[in-house]
C-alpha cells in the first residue's frame, strides 16, 4: 500500500534504526517524507508493591521469545520477525512454511477448512484480504533487554509480559493509507499487575 516502514524484534516500530536518529514511517511510499519517527507499546504497574515497566518507544525492552508454563523465559530459532504477502507460499517464502509454528502463540490465519485448527497447506497464513502481514511473539522476560533511559523510563525488573504483535495494511481502496497493529498481552508472571497502564507510544514527525 502506500505506507513503508520498518519494525524491530524489540518492541518498537516506525523507526529506521539502520542510522541513527532516523525516523522510519515513511507516507506516502517513495516520497522521502516521514510521518513518525517510532512506535511502541509501554506498560508500566506495581508488581509486588513496586513500579516496574516494560517499554518499547526509542530503544524497546523486549525480544524474541515467550515465557512458558512453569514460567521461565525461553527463545530459540523460531522466535523472529515473521512477514508474509499476498501471493506468498511455502515455496517462494520460508515464514510462510514455517507460520505454523507461531501459531500456538498467537500468528493470526484464515481457517479455510473452519476446523479451528492450523492446517499447512490448507489454511492461509495471516490476516484475511491483507496485501502483508508481520508477526512476533517477544517478551519483556529478559533483564538484561530492560535499560534507564530508555524513551519514557525503562530500567526496572521484568513484568514477564508475553507479547503477540500482528501488524499488517491493505492495498484496497480506502484502506492504503492505514497501518494496523495489533497487541495481545499476557501476564506469564506468577504475580498480579495492579494498577495497570498501557501506553502506545508515538513519537511524530
Amino acid at each position: 500500500n502506500r505506507v513503508d516502514s520498518w519494525f524491530q524484534n524489540s518492541g518498537t516500530f516506525n523507526q529506521d534504526i539502520r542510522t541513527n536518529n532516523t525516523p522510519g514511517f515513511q507516507w506516502p511510499t517513495g516520497s522521502s517524507r516521514f510521518a513518525i519517527f517510532t512506535s511502541g507499546l509501554s506498560i508500566g504497574c506495581y508488581y509486588n508493591g513496586s513500579i516496574r515497566q516494560a517499554a518499547a518507544s526509542y530503544a524497546g525492552e523486549y525480544a524474541p521469545g515467550y515465557i512458558d508454563q512453569n514460567g521461565v523465559v525461553k527463545t530459540d530459532a523460531r522466535f523472529r520477525i515473521y512477514k508474509i504477502k499476498a501471493g506468498d507460499n511455502a515455496t517462494t517464502n520460508p515464514d510462510y512454511a514455517a507460520w505454523g509454528d507461531m501459531v500456538p502463540f498467537g500468528a493470526p490465519y484464515v481457517d479455510t477448512n473452519n476446523d479451528g485448527v492450523y492446517s499447512p497447506g490448507v489454511d492461509i497464513p495471516g490476516i484475511k484480504d491483507a496485501e502483508q502481514t508481520l508477526f512476533l511473539c517477544m517478551t519483556d522476560g529478559f533483564p538484561e533487554r530492560h535499560a534507564v533511559g530508555e524513551g519514557f523510563g525503562g530500567g526496572t525488573a521484568p513484568i514477564n509480559a508475553e507479547v503477540h504483535l500482528t501488524l499488517w495494511g491493505y492495498n484496497t481502496q480506502g484502506l492504503e493509507d492505514l497501518q494496523f497493529v495489533n497487541w495481545v498481552v499476557i501476564n506469564k508472571s506468577n504475580t498480579t499487575w495492579e494498577r495497570t497502564f498501557f501506553s502506545v507510544i508515538v513519537d511524530p514527525d
